[in-house]
C-alpha cells in the first residue's frame, strides 16, 4: 500500500523541523567557548628590572624608583587592552629582601616604590 503525498509530507517534516530547531539552539550556545573572556590581568611588569644605587652619594644618587605596570600581554584572546589602563599600579606592596641595606617606600605620594640604598651591600663594590 502507498502512502498519501500528505502523509509522506508529514513524515519528513517532523524530522526536518527537529533538525532546524537544534541547529539554532546550537548556533546560538557556541561551540563551548565563552563569549565573555576573564579580562583579569595576572601578570605585572616592573620598571626598571633592576638597580643600582651607592650608598655613599647623597640623594638622588643613593634611591631608584620602581614601577609596576599591568601586563596587557598575559591577557587571554578577545580581551580589549584600551579599557585597561596603562597608568602606574598604586596599589602594590613593595618590599625587599635585604632590609638592613635598602628601604623600600609605600607612602603615595612620599616614597612610593623607591628603593634607597642605606649601607654598603657585603660582595658588592660601590
Amino acid at each position: 500500500m502507498m502512502k498519501s503525498h500528505l502523509e509522506h509530507h508529514s513524515l519528513f517534516s517532523i524530522p526536518f523541523i527537529f533538525l532546524v530547531c537544534m541547529m539554532a539552539v546550537a548556533g546560538l550556545t557556541g561551540c563551548g567557548g565563552n563569549s565573555n573572556p576573564d579580562c583579569t590581568v595576572t601578570a605585572l611588569n616592573l620598571l626598571p628590572l633592576s638597580g643600582a644605587a651607592n650608598h655613599l652619594s647623597a640623594s638622588p644618587g643613593n634611591p631608584v624608583q620602581f614601577a609596576g605596570f599591568d601586563s596587557l600581554q598575559s591577557l587571554p584572546p578577545g580581551c580589549s587592552t584600551v579599557a585597561i589602563a596603562q597608568a602606574s599600579r598604586v596599589d602594590l606592596k613593595w618590599a625587599v629582601s635585604d632590609a638592613v641595606n635598602v628601604t623600600m617606600g609605600n607612602t603615595q605620594n612620599v616614597d612610593y616604590g623607591v628603593a634607597t640604598c642605606v649601607n654598603a651591600v657585603p660582595g658588592r663594590s660601590p
